[in-house]
């Protein structure tokens, strides 16, 4: 037997004495199925789970672009919203400056005799009005009333 052997080696035998039975050999064959069968599972649940998991990390790492995508755009509208803020506080400024104030104060001075004017001429009409209509009292085209 130990010459069929192909490789170079030769098999020594052992002096010690292996008397086992069969059924002892085969109840230790089935211990060590039970336990590879246990093992298998325990790895086949793991697969399962570290599937689960890489799949969790994909749908969190697309989370995460879309969100620094979100994050891009929100700086890009502030950073716009901001120079626009600027420009406003700016224009605020210069139309609040000393350079303007006369320019707003002759502004106010019209628009005040100009609401003189109205106040004075409705006041006017009334008055026309009312005298009209003492110097006639049958005078119905003119009375609203």
């Amino acid at each position: 037997m130990a010459k069929d052997y192909e490789s170079g080696k030769e098999v020594i035998s052992s002096n010690y004495d292996l008397s086992i039975s069969f059924y002892e050999l085969q109840d230790t064959f089935n211990e060590w199925h039970k336990e590879s069968i246990k093992l298998a599972k325990l790895v086949s649940y793991s697969k399962k789970t570290i599937s689960s998991l890489e799949k969790e990390i994909l749908k969190l790492n697309v989370e995460l672009e879309n969100l620094k995508y979100e994050v891009k755009t929100l700086k890009s509208v502030d950073k716009y919203q901001s120079s626009t803020k600027c420009l406003v506080q700016e224009n605020i400024k210069a139309s609040h400056s000393c350079e303007c104030c006369d320019k707003f104060k002759e502004e106010i001075v019209d628009l005040k005799i100009a609401l003189a004017k109205v106040t004075l001429g409705k006041n006017n009409l009334v008055m026309c009005h009312y005298f009209l209509l003492f110097l006639n009292p049958f005078c119905t085209i003119l009375s609203t009333d």
